[in-house]
């Protein structure tokens, strides 16, 4: 009788990729995906950027103990990093703990299962070090996935019927095969010349800006329009310089805001971008700062984090030093931001209203824009498709079909 197994993922995309490789793993080897009450083996594949991440994902563990007894629970991934390098006991009621670097080696190097919009790992990893972050401990130094196999997955993907392909990483700028001699720009060229797949990005760095890269990548954009999404997420964290330089990140709002106004001759160009808010040090004046970079760079979506320590980051022990910024103020500011985010949101979503984009339907009544904006439809659609569609309505934070 087969193996049954269910899969639990908490964090980013690139975790997302990782469960799906997991997935493609067991799947050959015979085992049935099921639901957890079913499942001979939960498999939890964990996040601990934050301190509200790293308490969910116990919640879930223990959770999962209490409900579901007859399976054995592994975790897997950043929670047990995290737990390792802050000294602690793997306390949690599971059955088996891998960090990531077992959980790399027990994938290992396998063709994820298709859908009409997949992930595709290239990169994992970290060399930057800002002062906050604790995936370069979790997930250790920048590693590129060799050239041969991204092209190959991506062949296959494309093959068994994926149409979309986002190409995910922890910074996926830092990519680099030294055999093949392909940067980050360079692959995304090769699998434009080998596939016919449609491709996006996770999260990028604002130093696609830099002279090695930003001119590649807007030919890329200029020479084939119609296979790269319009859509770039540029993590800036803080419109502040004082704070930038605090969290240790490799740029100032002046290189960003050159970069992201280069990066603006892409049309329909949907730019999101993370900021945190309450991080050490932060005056009002900073967050002021970031606010009206916010406004004045007109991002069509800010994900925003509060800032929690994270034991043996560099601002966790320097945050007293550095000035902590209480709770209700970080709440205060949270709370700004995003009342600004949604309008600078709708703002964006409005001037396609009346226009026709592609759309990608991932089931009959919900899909996305090439440039993501979030849609829906009364009618069922086709899905894993493109088709062109108009833009009728905002309500209910999406766009809506005629």
């Amino acid at each position: 009788m087969a193996k049954k197994f269910f899969i639990y993922t908490f964090g980013c995309r690139l975790n997302q990729a990782e469960s799906n490789l997991i997935r493609g793993k067991l799947k050959q080897q015979g085992w049935q995906e099921v639901g957890p009450e079913e499942a001979d083996y939960i498999f939890i594949n964990s996040c601990a950027v934050t301190q509200k991440a790293a308490k969910e994902v116990a919640q879930y563990v223990r959770h999962c103990r209490r409900h579901y007894p007859q399976a054995k629970i592994w975790l897997l991934g950043c929670y047990v990093d995290s737990l390792r390098v802050a000294g602690q006991p793997l306390d949690l009621p599971a059955d088996r703990f891998l960090t990531n670097e077992e959980k790399r080696q027990w994938i290992g190097e396998i063709i994820p299962p298709a859908q009409g919009r997949s992930l595709l790992k290239i990169q994992d990893g970290c060399n930057q070090f800002c002062s906050y972050c604790l995936v370069p401990y979790l997930r250790g130094r920048s590693q590129s996935v060799p050239a041969a196999t991204v092209l190959e997955q991506a062949r296959q993907l494309e093959q068994h019927g994926a149409r979309w392909l986002v190409l995910t990483g922890v910074d996926i700028i830092q990519y680099y095969d030294p055999e093949a001699k392909l940067d980050f720009v360079g692959l995304v060229a090769r699998l434009l010349q080998t596939t016919k797949a449609f491709l996006s990005f996770g999260s990028i760095s604002p130093l696609i800006g830099q002279p090695q890269f930003l001119s590649r990548f807007l030919t890329l954009y200029r020479r084939y329009p119609q296979r790269l999404a319009p859509h770039l997420h540029l993590s800036l964290q803080s419109g502040s310089d004082k704070i930038l330089q605090l969290m240790r990140r490799p740029y100032r709002q002046a290189f960003y805001w050159q970069t992201i106004q280069k990066l603006r001759i892409i049309p329909q160009l949907n730019l999101t971008t993370d900021i945190i808010v309450g991080f050490p040090g932060e005056t009002a004046a900073d967050f002021r700062a970031s606010y009206n970079f916010a406004r004045r760079a007109q991002f069509g979506k800010i994900h925003i984090f509060r800032y929690s320590p994270r034991p043996g980051t560099l601002a966790a022990k320097m945050g007293s030093q550095w000035g902590l910024v209480p709770e209700n103020i970080k709440k205060e500011r949270a709370q700004r931001l995003a009342r600004l985010e949604q309008r600078l949101r709708h703002q964006f979503w409005q001037q396609f209203i009346g226009q026709k984009l592609p759309v990608f339907f991932f089931s009959p009544y919900q899909g996305q824009t090439v440039n993501f904006i979030p849609v829906a439809s009364h009618r069922p659609q086709p899905t894993n498709q493109f088709q062109l569609r108009r833009l009728v309505k905002i309500r209910e934070e999406k766009v809506w079909l005629d």
